[in-house]
């Protein structure tokens, strides 16, 4: 995966139906990025964790096909660096796409995952991704052609497929690009206010973000929100 690097585009995606709290945090991080980060949530829609995954599938379609699309969740996710930095650092990876990883194993699906799972402690997270556009479509058209949509989350639409593909998993394990957190929670406003939660694996230098296992700057951070009642 050689690619002159001039030539090449990028798109920041995202899918929200409201523009709630935390969507406006997302934009505004993107704001600061000077990145325009495109809505892939259609007018009227309900929202839907398996339209999100439609949804992409429609919008690679109709974009370039050597374009790179960054696709990323926008309620518990915030920008950390612009879109050259971004497209830069995963060019230089030499790989045709990546999923972001999380330290907790989350599947609302059938299928025995974790027997097979390559990665200890490492587990697929669906809120966070990048790829050259006719590497994802390659992904999406096989998921849309077995019809993996027999759960309400587009996570496990995911695993279902790399179940099936495991040689094809590519996640960032190293934390090269996108940074995510699993946390217990009831509390959600000012979330990314407080890096203390971030204290076990993340560390802030010269006001930038990075991961303590291998000092990788993180461009993307999210937030993975388990919701407990009081």
């Amino acid at each position: 995966y050689i690619y002159i690097y001039i030539y090449i585009y990028m798109k920041i995606v995202t899918y929200s139906n409201k523009n709630t709290h935390g969507y406006l945090r997302y934009l505004d991080s993107c704001k600061k990025n000077k990145i325009i980060p495109i809505n892939l949530a259609k007018k009227n829609e309900k929202f839907s964790l398996i339209l999100k995954i439609k949804n992409i599938i429609d919008f690679l379609k109709n974009s370039s096909p050597k374009e790179i699309i960054c696709f990323t969740d926008s309620w518990d996710v915030i920008l950390l660096n612009n879109l050259e930095n971004i497209k830069k650092k995963f060019i230089s990876m030499n790989i045709p796409y990546l999923f972001s990883a999380e330290e907790n194993f989350y599947y609302a699906g059938k299928l025995d995952i974790i027997k097979k799972w390559p990665y200890k402690k490492h587990f697929l997270n669906s809120g966070g991704y990048i790829g050259y556009n006719y590497e994802l479509l390659k992904i999406f058209n096989e998921i849309d052609k077995h019809d993996y949509y027999n759960t309400v989350c587009d996570q496990a639409v995911l695993y279902n497929y790399f179940y099936y593909n495991p040689k094809k998993l590519i996640i960032d394990y190293n934390r090269e690009i996108f940074g995510t957190y699993f946390r217990k929670t009831n509390l959600i406003s000012n979330i990314f206010l407080n890096f203390c939660f971030y204290k076990s694996k993340y560390v802030i230098k010269n006001k930038n973000l990075f991961y303590k296992d291998n000092n990788n700057k993180i461009s993307i951070l999210h937030l993975s929100l388990i919701h407990i009642s009081e």
